[in-house]
């Protein structure tokens, strides 16, 4: 069992987005920069994800017995005070 693929290689200037990526501009001197960072996603909803959890009574029980028994219920997890199901983050029904 293996991969199937090509290597190929492209110059800067037509791989625009890998040489942008790569470059450090002159006069960059931020040494605290994590350079393996590029992005950080930020959900705006939180607080609309939870207000539909606590509205719902199935769920709210799953959380409660999971705080008190982590392996209550299989394939449930509480990460970070959020309900996941099999690593996934677990949104209510009636959720937008």
């Amino acid at each position: 069992m293996g991969y199937d693929f090509d290597i190929v290689y492209k110059k800067g200037a037509s791989n625009r987005v890998a040489d942008a990526l790569s470059r450090k501009y002159e006069g960059e001197e931020d040494e605290t920069a994590d350079p393996g960072v590029l992005t950080r996603p930020i959900w705006q909803d939180w607080e609309t994800i939870e207000e539909e959890i606590q509205k719902d009574e199935e769920l709210r029980k799953i959380i409660e017995e999971l705080k008190v028994d982590p392996e209550a219920h299989g394939n449930y997890t509480l990460e970070n005070e959020r309900l996941h199901y099999k690593g996934r983050l677990v949104l209510s029904t009636t959720s937008h």
